[in-house]
């Protein structure tokens, strides 16, 4: 069957089609009883008067049959969507020894992924095909819902808790997900990828084998998808203070002191965005330790200072 022209997603995951089966059995007998009921009510209708009964009466008394099959059917769909929504969750509670680990983070708007190799990345999880994936869950503002309707999946994200879900893919390919709880004005765009690899290439990609942007380039990229632009606004009006020409310049701090805006200073503003305030400006920036790591902070300060107007840093 055509994909684009069926009514379900594609099915991409191992708990897929009992889903699908699950879902079809309850719309099916749902349909049946609909059916039944309006049956039944119009030939209940038809029913006239003893004394104005003619050849086409079909019911001239109640049918005992019709009542316990009433009482019989509902109580048999009921006890078998049960049971099976209990084999479908019991099969797929405890995910498999031999999984990958990825923990998961939501914020507004974004998700952020951090693999148990160290490689992290942004609106994007790489995961292997055929091999079970463990996503450990959290917020760091307000609830999320992390949705694959590839992979019928779809796991609350509360903030301040951590949720564990998994999943094992089971065809190659790029599965969109989404937030499925709506959280605030930046919902909609809060959506990403899932590209499901092959093993081998899987290894290639998690262990950096790819050919990598230039770091400026790859700055950039992290600082969009980081939202770091909310904030620190081309040409100011932002929370924080404009970037454009900062690079290798002093900045003057709240505390009337002076620091010179290099690698380390925007090392330690990412980790620790309270340490040195800017004149002027409140300390409303949060944490981004243990979300990114040297190499990603490398190519963030080289996109700093690639932006018109820097400066190249004085001698010391």
């Amino acid at each position: 069957m055509n994909e684009d022209l069926s009514l379900l997603p594609p099915e991409a995951s191992e708990i897929a089609r009992g889903v699908d089966l699950l879902l079809l059995f309850l719309i099916g007998t749902g349909v049946l009883f609909v059916i039944g009921f309006f049956a039944i009510v119009l030939l209940a209708s038809l029913r006239r008067a003893p004394e104005a009964r003619g050849p086409w009466v079909l019911l001239d008394r109640p049918l005992r049959w019709i009542t316990a099959l009433w009482i019989v059917a509902p109580s048999t769909i009921v006890l078998t969507a049960f049971s099976l929504s209990v084999r479908l969750q019991a099969a797929h509670a405890v995910a498999p020894p031999a999984s990958i680990r990825v923990r998961g983070v939501g914020r507004q708007w974004l998700w952020f992924f951090r693999h148990e190799q160290g490689s992290t990345e942004v609106g994007d999880l790489h995961v292997p095909v055929e091999v079970p994936v463990v996503l450990h869950l959290t917020s760091e503002d307000v609830l999320h819902t992390f949705a694959v309707p590839a992979f019928r999946l779809r796991q609350d994200v509360l903030p301040g808790r951590e949720t564990e879900v998994w999943f094992r893919a089971t065809r190659t390919g790029t599965f969109r997900f989404f937030c499925g709880e709506y959280c605030g004005p930046g919902h909609s765009t809060m959506t990403g990828t899932i590209h499901v690899l092959d093993p081998i290439a899987f290894e290639r990609w998690v262990n950096g084998d790819a050919a990598d942007l230039p770091p400026e380039e790859a700055g950039k990229m992290l600082f969009t998808a980081f939202r770091c632009d909310s904030c620190h606004k081309a040409g100011g009006g932002g929370t924080g203070p404009a970037l454009e020409g900062a690079f290798g310049k002093d900045v003057e701090l709240a505390n009337g002191s002076k620091v010179l805006f290099d690698e380390a200073y925007v090392r330690e503003s990412i980790f620790e965005p309270n340490a040195k305030i800017v004149k002027g400006f409140q300390p409303s920036m949060s944490s981004f330790k243990g979300q990114l790591n040297e190499n990603q902070i490398s190519q963030i300060a080289a996109y700093l200072k690639s932006l018109p107007g820097t400066a190249a840093p004085e001698a010391k």
